[in-house]
């Protein structure tokens, strides 16, 4: 009977792949069309928020759209070390 479980080499198929670096994963794949998001935190720990000037980056080539929590319908969801925090409107 072949062991399993703990102490048994495991043969992976991708394992040559990905040490080689010719895997592929998911960023590696580009679909036409598709818009990509990015996400700008504070620079300052424990920081409050006064203003939100974004008029700078919607002017630039390719913005398509700049969301904050004011744009988010009813509650704004912060991750906070690891805990969800809802805030209300």
């Amino acid at each position: 009977m072949p062991k399993t479980g703990i102490g048994v080499t495991v043969i992976r198929k991708e394992a040559n792949d990905k040490v080689t670096g010719c895997a592929k994963y998911t960023d590696d794949f580009r679909s036409v069309g598709a818009l990509t998001a990015r996400v700008v935190t504070s620079t300052c720990a424990h920081g409050k928020i006064i203003k939100i000037d974004s008029d700078s980056a919607a002017a630039l080539p390719g913005v398509r759209a700049i969301l904050t929590g004011v744009d988010s319908p009813m509650r704004a969801r912060f991750w906070r070390t690891g805990h969800l925090w809802l805030v209300k409107k």
